[in-house]
């Protein structure tokens, strides 16, 4: 993905390949298909993926894309392209 591109258009047409590499008998489970999204993604993201890495983090590829969406509103917000968890704890109360 290149920066700027919107992700959640890039998560739908990943989701789109996962489901014909399925149709074709592939054998990636939902854990190696949140890889390959994380991997996918630009620096600016880097941070959700450590995060996302750290804490372990397993879920849906849709709650993944939702979840992306929102860090990806928040780093734009953000000059820096950093996340600040306790600032956005804060925006969110």
């Amino acid at each position: 993905m290149s920066e700027g591109t919107p992700v959640r258009d890039h998560i739908l047409i990943m989701m789109g390949l996962f489901n014909v590499l399925d149709t074709l008998g592939s054998n990636m489970d939902d854990e190696f298909k949140e890889d390959v999204i994380l991997a996918s993604l630009p620096s600016s993201f880097s941070q959700f993926i450590m995060t996302f890495n750290m804490n372990k983090m397993k879920m849906t590829l849709p709650d993944l894309m939702n979840e992306l969406t929102v860090a990806e509103g928040i780093i734009k917000g953000h000059k820096s392209g950093s996340i600040n968890v306790a600032e956005e704890q804060l925006e969110c109360q």
